[in-house]
């Protein structure tokens, strides 16, 4: 049995391609948003994914967000809690688990375990390794990880690129995220709804509707602004030094270990990089390159399941925005 489709402003869930037949693992895609952590930013972009999936795969293929990671409505609409960088992993954490268990509950087979991708944007990237993290130190055998997918991921010195450095600048100025929050609730609250949307239209370059009406929501809505910021700092001073020494978690494996199915870290990786990216320095980028890659020569690891790809089609690191048809 599938999941219910469920898209709207804070969720997107959709089962994509009929059930090969009922005793095959159905596979779960779970996706983690970047901050702001609007999942509507990112409809178009899941819906392709979606479409694409049905027609070229016959597995059953679940697109879903945990509606409420990195401050959108679902997390701080009742609250005036804030949450940090850890408290968001382990309500994205909540949410999967959450998922995989609601998908269990629909199954006729108990003992049947889903397959789980996960794939994370921007810092949804980092959120995404400490799931597989937490995952193999629980030893988990609800679900099978089997793979990761990370977009213009922030997961190594995020302060050193370029909007980093910038970011950390403003970080300085005492009380940043509650002045910034006041201040757009004030502009937000004097300005006609036309006028306030002439004004995103034009500094976001006029992008797709979507896009605009997410950002007039993000501006709108209680906390989401104030939490945008609060969270940015903590990602400035935790998502430092590779914090990830097991190999293993970067599916770097001998060959023969990799080759063993019933292992936990059976899973692949790829790290899909843009060009330029103004949140992930390009020194960055390039030195998790060598270093892993010099890593996987030296245990003789699968070349395979850690892959890395540098986009050379000006993809912008926000591509969620105005080019996910690209």
């Amino acid at each position: 049995m599938a999941f219910p489709t469920q898209i709207n402003r804070n969720s997107f869930l959709k089962t994509s391609g009929p059930s090969q037949g009922r005793n095959d693992p159905d596979t779960i895609i779970f996706f983690v948003t970047g901050n702001p952590g609007m999942i509507r930013y990112y409809h178009d972009f899941l819906s392709m994914l979606s479409d694409y999936l049905s027609s070229s795969r016959k597995d059953d293929s679940d697109a879903s967000q945990d509606p409420g990671q990195s401050g959108s409505y679902a997390t701080t609409a009742h609250s005036k809690k804030y949450y940090n960088l850890q408290e968001q992993i382990a309500f994205v954490e909540g949410n999967l688990l959450a998922c995989v268990e609601r998908w269990r509950s629909m199954q006729q087979n108990s003992d049947r375990k889903p397959k789980v991708i996960v794939i994370g944007h921007s810092v949804g990237g980092y959120i995404s390794m400490e799931l597989l993290r937490r995952h193999r130190e629980r030893k988990d055998e609800a679900m099978d990880v089997i793979g990761e997918i990370l977009l213009f991921p922030t997961v190594v010195d995020i302060a050193k690129s370029p909007s980093g450095v910038k970011f950390k600048c403003l970080n300085l100025i005492p009380c940043l995220a509650p002045c910034v929050s006041v201040l757009v609730k004030l502009i937000v609250a004097i300005l006609p709804t036309f006028l306030l949307r002439l004004i995103v239209l034009t500094i976001m370059r006029f992008p797709p509707e979507r896009a605009v009406d997410s950002t007039i929501d993000l501006l709108q809505h209680r906390t989401a602004v104030y939490e945008t910021i609060y969270l940015a700092g903590f990602e400035m001073n935790e998502i430092q030094d590779d914090r990830w020494q097991d190999d293993e978690i970067w599916a770097i494996e001998p060959h023969a270990t990799s080759n063993d199915k019933t292992s936990a870290s059976a899973h692949n990786m790829i790290f899909y990089f843009g060009r330029d990216d103004h949140w992930v320095a390009n020194a960055t980028r390039d030195k998790i390159i060598r270093v892993k890659e010099e890593q996987k020569a030296k245990l003789e690891a699968d070349p395979d399941r850690l892959r890395f790809i540098v986009c050379e089609d000006e993809v912008a690191h926000g591509f969620c925005i105005r080019e996910c048809n690209r």
